[in-house]
């Protein structure tokens, strides 16, 4: 009877140590799987960390982009601004360069033709006055009945002396207005072709 109960005893403490090991099997699975899933998660922390710091330094370094093309924006439009004053200021001077220029060539053109009909009037006068007249004298005295234009009409009336050089003083004014109108045409479409680029 002892040896029954002392068989008994060990068989159930081989049942209770089976059962024991069984159970820390168990746990040392479990255990592994815990720290897997710990490690897993912390390296999924450490990631998320990792894509928080990199999004930071980017949000970080686009503010700071904005904060130069916000700068950068002012300092176009004051600049546009300033252009577009000074374009116009230039079209006003340019458009008032070409007025006077056209008027003052009008001006040489009408002062032309007054002169040129003159000197021609007076010419053929004074031939005709030669021509009925034999004295020099008498040629003189005719000549002194011309209109009185401030020269001298015996020159003018030969179409050489003062006659030619004042008509090719006012030619030439004449050619210099016409330069001035062509080049600040010329210069003001340039410019504002330049400028219209520049705006773009």
């Amino acid at each position: 009877k002892v040896k029954d109960t002392i068989s008994g005893l060990i068989a159930d403490m081989e049942s209770k140590a089976g059962e024991a090991s069984d159970h820390k099997e168990f746990c040392d699975k479990n255990v592994a799987k815990q720290e897997e899933a710990r490690d897993a998660a912390s390296t999924e922390v450490t990631r998320l960390n990792i894509a928080l710091a990199s999004g930071e330094a980017t949000r970080d370094q686009l503010a700071e982009e904005i904060d130069t093309l916000s700068t950068q924006l002012k300092e176009l439009s004051t600049a546009k601004t300033e252009a577009e004053t000074l374009r116009a200021d230039e079209a006003a001077e340019a458009k008032k360069t070409v007025t006077e220029a056209t008027e003052g060539k009008e001006a040489v053109e009408k002062a032309l033709g007054v002169l040129t009909t003159y000197y021609d009037e007076a010419k053929a006068k004074q031939t005709k006055s030669k021509a009925k007249l034999p004295t020099a004298q008498n040629a003189t005295g005719a000549a002194e009945d011309a209109p009185d234009a401030g020269f001298d009409d015996s020159k003018a009336y030969t179409g050489g002396g003062e006659s030619s050089t004042v008509l090719g003083l006012l030619e030439v004014i004449k050619s210099d207005f016409n330069r001035t109108i062509t080049d600040t045409t010329a210069d003001e479409a340039k410019a504002d072709s330049e400028h219209q680029e520049f705006l773009k």
